[in-house]
């Protein structure tokens, strides 16, 4: 009797550590949690629970070696946990490794054939691996799962998306107001569904990045010939190029003091092509629809030169620190197109990178031009003066893109929705010309590509 009553005093021990260390876990205690599962292992070293949630404390610490022996652990313990098979998916997924990923997530399903959380991890690893068709196959099941799961709708239009399905796509991406990312970004008001607009205000709000809002603003053009007063709502960056250099001037007023409850109406940038039924044969193709000043800031004129003349870009925001580093390249790729021949390199690049580009400075044909680049209107002037534009995925690409200047954009081997997966054309913009990687995070063959199409336009 009296080893019974110990065992289970034991076993209440090792119930209580991992309760106790699951609390600490999901409060973000990471270090009282580890000390838990430790302390329940201690007790029990064959606890299958423990082994996986000292993965997950290991996971949330960036180390994913540990994390990924802990759960194998787990698994050695109890090879038919589903949620042990997709969330060491998750993990090789965090790496990069989509594949391995793939092959975890489909082990979880085939023991736990509802498991929403592991149908929507496929989703995102088959996106990753360009595999779209099967990308769409794993959201949609997850949507008959959990129909109310924002995000699996949301990523579900992205991937729909990029393949040029823009009716369904732009449907379903609308939903990612209701995600817990954009949750408090739309204003509770009701969005223009589309109706009679005629003398009525509208007030067009920017959601995401400043490439979306000068890729989008083209869209204010069909709201005025519906009768509409158009007015933006916009980052301070953009203010001025919005006012001033425009096709068409409309009311401008900074974001941070707009009250959009005072306009008849309101719509975010981003979902205008859903309003409009935009499909990839109808998106509005007037460009020029931005332009530089006339004339030129004296501060922002290139001195003449006989070289062929390119802006150069190689970083991306870092207001998504893994969009970020997918999306960069290193100034050095840009800097050996001075090889190519009597070509001369501007940078058009600001922030904390632009330093970047000093240890060329010493070069005649290497120019920073960031201390004159106060705002878009200044990198507008510039672009202006140039031949051509080769920049990563930035504002700086839309910006090229909209005034109607050659820009060819540097691409990772899954971009962002709007530039698909495969054609070098855009319709976005008829003067763009795409330039992908072929193999994950491979710039040198991008740049291998640059440099022979860079040939052949350069004047002999």
């Amino acid at each position: 009797m009296a080893i019974a009553q110990n065992y289970h005093m034991h076993d209440d021990q090792i119930q209580k550590q991992l309760a106790l260390g699951t609390q600490y876990y999901q409060s973000g205690k990471l270090p009282a949690a580890q000390g838990c599962f430790q302390q329940a292992l201690q007790m029990q070293p064959d606890n299958a629970n423990a082994w996986h949630f000292l993965g997950l404390v290991a996971e949330q610490q960036n180390q994913y070696q540990t994390a990924i022996k802990c759960i194998n652990k787990s698994l050695k313990i109890n090879p038919e946990s589903a949620i042990f098979h997709t969330n060491l998916g998750n993990i090789y997924q965090k790496q990069g490794d989509f594949q391995q990923a793939i092959l975890l997530y489909k082990k979880a399903l085939s023991l736990q054939p509802d498991d929403v959380h592991a149908y929507y991890n496929l989703g995102f690893a088959y996106h990753e691996q360009g595999q779209l068709p099967q990308a769409i196959t794993a959201y949609r099941k997850t949507i008959e799962l959990k129909n109310d799961l924002a995000e699996a709708h949301s990523n579900l239009g992205i991937v729909l998306l990029s393949c040029g399905r823009f009716c369904e796509g732009f449907a379903e991406f609308e939903w990612r107001f209701k995600t817990e990312t954009f949750l408090h970004t739309k204003p509770k008001k009701s969005m223009w569904d589309g109706s009679d607009i005629q003398r009525k205000s509208i007030v067009l709000w920017n959601e995401q990045g400043l490439g979306d809002a000068i890729q989008f603003s083209r869209y204010a053009k069909l709201l005025r010939e519906r009768g509409a007063k158009v007015v933006f709502s916009i980052e301070p960056a953009l203010m001025v190029l919005f006012q001033k250099y425009l096709q068409e001037k409309f009311e401008v007023i900074n974001k941070n003091f707009c009250n959009i409850y005072a306009y008849d109406y309101h719509a975010s940038l981003m979902s205008l092509p859903r309003i409009f039924n935009t499909t990839f044969d109808t998106i509005p193709r007037t460009i020029p629809y931005i332009f530089a000043p006339n004339p030129l800031p004296s501060r922002c004129i290139i001195p003449a030169s006989k070289a062929y003349r390119i802006g150069i870009v190689w970083s991306a925001g870092k207001l998504n620190p893994q969009f970020h580093q997918k999306k960069s390249c290193s100034p050095e790729l840009l800097i050996d197109l001075l090889e190519v021949g009597n070509v001369s390199l501007y940078s058009l690049q600001v922030g904390d990178d632009a330093p970047q580009i000093q240890p060329w400075l010493n070069c005649d044909r290497v120019h920073d031009l960031s201390p004159v680049l106060n705002d878009f209107v200044d990198t507008a002037s510039v672009i202006q003066q140039l031949d051509l534009v080769i920049t990563v995925d930035t504002s700086v690409a839309h910006l090229a893109g909209a005034m109607g200047k050659p820009v060819w954009v540097l691409l990772p081997l899954i971009p962002d929705w709007r530039w698909q997966l495969e054609s070098e054309e855009t319709p976005w913009y008829p003067t763009m010309r795409l330039f992908r990687q072929t193999s994950r995070g491979d710039w040198k063959s991008v740049f291998y590509q640059v440099k022979q199409r860079l040939a052949e336009v350069i004047p002999v």
